[in-house]
């Protein structure tokens, strides 16, 4: 890895646009990805790393990471607060730094678009402080779309059940116990994808935005903003996105190198039918085939979670099947055309090839 700057590398500015490798997006998505996200992890790490973990961190790894609703992954919300490079201490130095109530609000502050202050109105509804009436709509909105499990975790994190120290130190234990070893290990593939984003920046922005996230819609004033990239192998094939007033943050599935054409065909076919054979997600491409949708509109429609539709919403976007347009602060998600027909015909070719 390169040398003073030992755990992120900044590589390049052109206008408005920086592209970066930092290892800190990196264990968040790990964490993610190990319980069944997509899961790109090897084997038995997982087992390894808690077998490595204090009492405390494993009690913790629990809260934060286990379950479909993950409220650790919210942590890349902490990104934007980081100045380049990104390095792993920084990321330890802020969490520690700041005040629980800072560290939830941050923490929740994009769990749900639609509930920018979500953090400072679950401290009023712990506290038994009284609601404004815009909040109480907020509130009742947002705890009728999530599970009771989900919100009574919500309401420990606030009463301090759970506070950054307990996540720093999680995240530090993952960090020296494996990851450390483990981000030298990938760490070539992240600079190679960095390398192929930045033979790209001469391309016109909008060209240039198509062409290292397709099948996601960005957001119009993203042009007046300060745009990041960070490569992620734990990520893939999802992107997920961190803004702030000035900037926006893009983290982009590395691509890797198949072994041949053939491989590479077999390889999205398979993960093409691998998303259809979901009967959840059946269900929500009949939905988006009578009109575009927002995730919670599906989620009401369909009575499950939100992350549970963001998550089969991800698989059929990563997929090619979904596109999303980031709305009012929302994802609007929309079938892809002709999406079937060019389905059929690659397999078709595949099947007749010889």
């Amino acid at each position: 890895m390169k040398g003073a700057t030992e755990y992120a590398v900044f590589l390049k500015e052109f206008d408005q646009l920086f592209i970066e490798v930092s290892p800190v997006s990196e264990l968040i998505l790990a964490l993610f990805n190990a319980f069944g996200a997509h899961n790109e992890v090897r084997p038995g790490w997982l087992r390894s790393l808690k077998r490595k973990l204090t009492p405390r961190s494993k009690e913790s790894l629990k809260f934060f990471f286990e379950g479909e609703d993950q409220i650790g992954l919210n942590a890349l919300a902490f990104l934007p607060f980081l100045t380049p490079p990104r390095t792993f201490d920084s990321f330890l130095s802020l969490l520690k730094a700041l005040d629980r109530e800072a560290f939830v609000e941050i923490l929740l502050s994009k769990l749900d678009p639609g509930v920018p202050l979500l953090g400072k109105i679950i401290f009023k509804v712990v506290s038994k402080q009284p609601l404004k009436e815009v909040e109480q709509t907020q509130w009742q909105d947002f705890s009728g779309r999530y599970s009771s499990s989900y919100i009574l975790r919500l309401k420990k994190l606030a009463r301090g059940a759970f506070e950054q120290e307990d996540l720093a130190r999680l995240f530090q234990e993952c960090w020296e116990g494996f990851f450390k070893s483990e981000y030298a290990r990938i760490y070539p593939f992240l600079e190679e994808e960095a390398s192929r984003l930045v033979a790209s920046a001469g391309l016109k922005r909008v060209e240039f935005l198509r062409k290292i996230a397709p099948g996601l819609a960005l957001p119009s004033d993203i042009i007046n903003k300060n745009l990041t990239l960070f490569p992620t192998f734990y990520g893939r094939p999802y992107f997920f996105t961190q803004r702030s007033d000035s900037h926006f943050l893009l983290i982009v599935p590395v691509h890797l190198r198949e072994e041949n054409l053939e491989e590479s065909i077999r390889s999205k076919l398979s993960f093409a039918f691998k998303s259809l054979g979901d009967p959840t997600r059946m269900e929500i491409l009949r939905l988006l085939a009578q009109r575009p949708m927002y995730a919670m509109e599906i989620s009401r429609t369909l009575s499950l979670t939100h992350p549970t539709v963001l998550h089969h919403l991800a698989s059929l976007r990563a997929a090619g099947f979904v596109i999303a347009e980031l709305k009012e602060g929302n994802n609007y998600y929309s079938l892809v055309p002709k999406k079937w027909e060019k389905l059929s015909e690659e397999l078709k070719n595949f099947l007749t090839k010889r």
